[in-house]
């Protein structure tokens, strides 16, 4: 069974002194990053993109979608400028490239299980 990974570390000793330790199975520092949030400045570039999404959806005949979208979006952006409605603006922007890129659009027109396309006919006749 591991421990975990051996770690020599200085630890302060009695009196001001301080002495080399193997620590066995310690545990890794973690660094945290202080968030920058700025609403006047990210909510409103958000919003944007959000929007432009839409709008790509809404050209590509995705107008239910691309109205869902929307409409979430500006519940966000309507609401109070914090974290969590920056969150929910990413989440959609996020929703709508996903909706926009070649592999979803390839999958959703996909047929259903047990469909199957009838094949075209190789003779030149019509198939009827």
């Amino acid at each position: 069974m591991s421990l975990g990974p051996k770690v020599w570390a200085y630890q302060p000793g009695l009196a001001g002194t301080s002495r080399l330790f193997l620590f066995i199975g310690a545990r890794r520092t973690v660094s945290v990053m202080e968030s920058h949030f700025s609403p006047a400045e990210d909510l409103p570039a958000l919003y944007r993109a959000v929007l432009d999404g839409v709008d790509l959806l809404e050209r590509r005949g995705q107008r239910l979608m691309a109205a869902d979208i929307r409409r979430r979006a500006t519940r966000a952006y309507s609401t109070a400028w914090n974290e969590r409605q920056r969150d929910r603006l990413i989440g959609l922007r996020d929703q709508a490239r996903r909706a926009l890129s070649p592999e979803v659009r390839a999958r959703g027109s996909r047929l259903r299980p047990g469909w199957r396309r009838q094949a075209a006919p190789t003779d030149g006749s019509t198939g009827a």
